[in-house]
């Protein structure tokens, strides 16, 4: 891909020095999405490709995904999109603040990122002047006189327009790829400290060779042609005949074998049966997005947190007795700290009635090339609950939440499967779940694994449907992603045969089944009837009682669930 180098190094460390500048200020400072759409742009991405990101993607939580403050019909979201799809943001958390001018180190440390300079994004402090940039350049070199001093805070648009436009274009190097660790070796696996990659050794291999250590011909090379003369055969036999060889070591009498010690009875290992905590026909389940980062090691909001699922907005019918809890990326599960935070709460949630499964996935986990990802996280919470012999701050549950059908080949390779989608995404899905389930049996584990399933797979995806309900599935349960803004859809789908409590329940075969209601505001997608946002968590509660009043029997009505905790919390009535 083209990309525009030379004219992305030379703003970083201009921004980033303190020189008279030899450019004249314009009027318009750059703000926060203007300069992403430059930079997705000078990396060589398109508007098309920018596009088609929002296009992709609209089926996602975009508020959550993505920021609060963008929507997918904002001018500029298309760049939001790509550039947070190819990893060209910085971390602004949970709002973007898009009308936000751009500092001079803000955009400086953007533009490295772009650049692939992680070390220099790393180093990077708000004392920076720019200097250990133009040296490592220079190394590189690149000609410092390309860097034009810079004396004001902002960045104008006009500025940057006129370096990328008159910059050449050259290729940028991929950055390195890390080697793969085979799966047998991945962390959390029985071998993991077992691994040791090969070494390639630079220095050429030394032919064997026989040592000469005289000119006497007994100790030519091997291989040589010479023959012996009458006079060195005779020399040869007078030597041996003074030196005759040593005659062999006796043999030594043998040791009698000692009379063995009984091998003493092993003590019996315990039992193992698998026995999760599943839910059943009256848990009231969440999705927790994004709080964990808030949360750790904040022991008041912990119990803030706490006491509202105990009574959300004050009501305790309305209790909470498990959660899906995302990490957020705030929980390393290398960081003896961050374990140590994790374990804290969940001995807290357990002391109050409440299960806690660990909340995970991407929908591209689901291909070929990303899928070790979601093996590696399921062996990540085996790992976390092995590490102790209590079990009191172990996670419940495994809960993926990997949708495929956000992809852009979700409709592509459907030539071996019974539906219209993609093949070896599917098998991929049905995989992940068996090694999973197959890792927390292998290690004696009592976790729950379920994974978040739209309303309509039931009727049109039954290459993942059949083997995730079959007798022998992976699945511990199945959360129906059941989004209906009304008590009748939320229960009867939106036809006879598709969506709904009534409907997936008669396509289960017995496989348990929770409900789950959107809440979150999706008012900037083109089907807002998918959230009670707009109607309030009062007609929620209408779905929810009507749906356990009709189908609270069926064995398998597992209970119900609200997507999420952010925007349930601060839901109208």
């Amino acid at each position: 891909m083209i990309k525009k180098t030379i004219a992305l190094v030379a703003l970083a460390v201009m921004i980033l020095t303190s020189a008279p500048t030899s450019i004249a200020a314009p009027q318009s400072h750059i703000t926060r999405e203007e300069l992403i759409e430059k930079i997705v742009l000078a990396v060589g991405e398109t508007e098309a490709d920018a596009t088609a990101c929002t296009l992709d993607k609209i089926d996602r939580h975009w508020r959550f995904v993505y920021f609060r403050d963008i929507k997918p019909t904002d001018k500029l979201a298309p760049y939001v999109c790509l550039g947070y799809e190819k990893g060209l943001l910085l971390n602004y958390s949970k709002k973007l603040k898009p009308s936000k001018t751009v500092t001079i180190k803000e955009a400086g440390k953007a533009l490295l990122k772009a650049l692939h300079q992680k070390n220099a994004v790393k180093s990077f402090n708000p004392q920076w002047d720019g200097s250990e940039v133009v040296t490592a350049l220079n190394n590189a070199g690149f000609d410092s006189d390309l860097f034009i001093g810079y004396s004001h805070d902002k960045i104008t648009e006009s500025e940057l327009d006129m370096l990328l436009d008159s910059t050449p274009e050259i290729k940028l190097p991929e950055p390195p790829k890390k080697p793969r660790i085979p799966s047998q070796y991945r962390k959390g696996s029985p071998d993991y400290q077992k691994y040791k990659p090969e070494k390639k050794s630079n220095t050429p291999t030394k032919p064997d060779r026989r040592l000469v250590t005289d000119n006497h011909p007994d100790h030519l090379p091997h291989g040589s042609s010479h023959t012996l003369t009458n006079a060195e055969m005779e020399a040869k036999a007078e030597r041996e005949r003074n030196n005759p060889p040593a005659p062999p070591a006796p043999t030594p009498a043998p040791t009698p074998t000692p009379t063995p010690t009984p091998t003493p009875t092993p003590t019996p290992t315990p039992s193992y049966t698998f026995s999760p905590k599943l839910p059943d026909a009256n848990t009231r389940s969440m999705w927790v997005w994004g709080a964990w980062a808030s949360l750790k090691n904040n022991p008041a909001k912990q119990q803030n947190f706490i006491n509202f699922l105990k009574a959300p907005h004050g009501n305790p019918a309305y209790r909470i007795n498990r959660i899906l809890l995302s990490r957020a990326g705030s929980l390393d599960f290398n960081n003896p700290a961050d374990v140590s935070a994790m374990q804290s709460f969940l001995k807290l949630a357990h002391a109050n009635g409440i299960t806690v499964e660990h909340l995970t996935g991407d929908s591209a986990w689901a291909r070929t090339s990303e899928k070790y990802k979601a093996t590696d996280r399921c062996h990540d919470v085996v790992h976390f609950n092995d590490s102790t012999a209590d079990t009191t701050d172990d996670f419940d549950g495994i809960h993926f939440d990997i949708e495929p059908h956000t992809l852009p080949e979700w409709r592509q390779n459907t030539n071996q499967g019974t539906d219209a989608y993609n093949d070896e995404l599917q098998t991929n899905m049905v995989e992940i779940a068996q090694g999973c389930k197959e890792h927390i049996l292998n290690h004696k584990q009592q976790l729950s694994l379920a994974w978040d399933i739209p309303s309509d797979w039931h009727n049109y995806v039954p290459d993942v449907w059949i083997p995730f309900t079959a007798s022998n599935s992976p699945l511990d349960y199945i959360s129906i992603m059941n989004y209906f803004d009304s008590a009748d859809r939320f229960v009867n789908g939106w036809s006879a045969t598709t969506g709904g409590v009534k409907n997936n329940l008669n396509a289960s075969n017995g496989m348990p089944l929770m409900f789950g209601a959107e809440i979150s505001d999706v008012t900037g997608l083109d089907n807002p009837s998918v959230s009670f946002f707009e109607e309030g968590y009062l007609e929620m509660e209408k779905a929810f009682q009507l749906a356990k009043s009709q189908y609270g029997s069926h064995p398998s009505f597992k209970g119900l669930t609200v997507h999420y905790y952010n925007t349930y919390k601060n839901a109208i009535p």
